[in-house]
């Protein structure tokens, strides 16, 4: 699958100072490009009330994206549990 990342996302993934996590969430990526659908990657559920937007859990931290009619995946959202559902996907639908 083609993934993009809109500016949001760099954002939030800059805010991010566990290198680990980051670790986490660059593995995360790449498992979402060479899938060749979202039930092969663990971890995603669709948001509920939002048409392709979903979320993938990362320990505490959750990436937001949508899927777009082509199957390519465009990164819109990463953040800390708590904080991530005040935003996601409200501000992006």
């Amino acid at each position: 699958m083609t993934v993009l990342a809109e500016d949001t996302f760099y954002a939030g993934l800059k805010r991010i100072s566990d290198k680990t996590i980051t670790d986490r969430v660059g593995s995360a990526i790449k498992k979402l490009e060479s899938a060749n659908n979202l039930r092969d990657v663990a971890g995603i559920k669709a948001m509920q009330g939002y048409t392709g937007y979903y979320r993938m859990r990362v320990g505490d931290w959750r990436i937001g994206f949508s899927l777009e009619v082509d199957d390519s995946i465009i990164l819109l959202k990463i953040g800390p549990r708590g904080e991530f559902y005040k935003y996601f996907p409200k501000n992006y639908a």
